[in-house]
């Protein structure tokens, strides 16, 4: 599946089958969070629906899904879109729900910020001292999930002081 999803699998961790019970699986979604890694699953036709509702549920209706089904036989599918997109496909058309299932579920990127905190420059500062101004800003943009322009911004116009 992860070879035509389309989608960031790096990294990612393959999991196999989910626990059957419904509170089970819904706890087991809950310890992924956050989602820092692209998670691989196997589910069974008569658990789809209910694991892509619990998806929607603990991570939220935009999440990334790439699901295949009967993958490596004559029939494959492959459909990729919003987990609640997905979940209405398999909700309107009961024939969809039949076979094996694969599920991908992409990792969240971090939301970045444009303010730059005192911690921010104070890191920017002293990474300046031993890198490239390039290089520190991408360090210290990557560590606090910030935007690397501003970063890079401020650490040119402390150099012009």
């Amino acid at each position: 599946l992860l070879s035509v999803a389309a989608i960031n699998t790096q990294p990612f961790t393959f999991h196999g089958f989910l626990p059957p019970k419904k509170q089970q699986r819904l706890s087991y979604y809950q310890s992924l969070k956050p989602l820092s890694a692209t998670h691989v699953f196997y589910e069974s036709s008569h658990r789809i629906v209910d694991s892509l509702s619990q998806i929607s549920t603990v991570f939220g209706n935009n999440t990334l899904v790439v699901m295949g089904r009967e993958l490596t036989k004559r029939f494959e599918q492959v459909f990729r879109g919003q987990v609640d997109t997905l979940l209405n496909l398999l909700e309107t058309n009961p024939k969809q729900q039949k076979g094996e299932f694969v599920i991908a579920i992409q990792a969240q990127r971090p939301s970045t910020t444009d303010d730059l905190l005192a911690e921010h420059k104070n890191l920017a500062l002293y990474l300046n001292q031993h890198l490239a101004p390039k290089v520190a800003a991408k360090v210290v943009a990557d560590h606090y999930g910030i935007n690397k322009k501003k970063v890079y911004q401020f650490i040119l116009d402390q150099s012009a002081n």
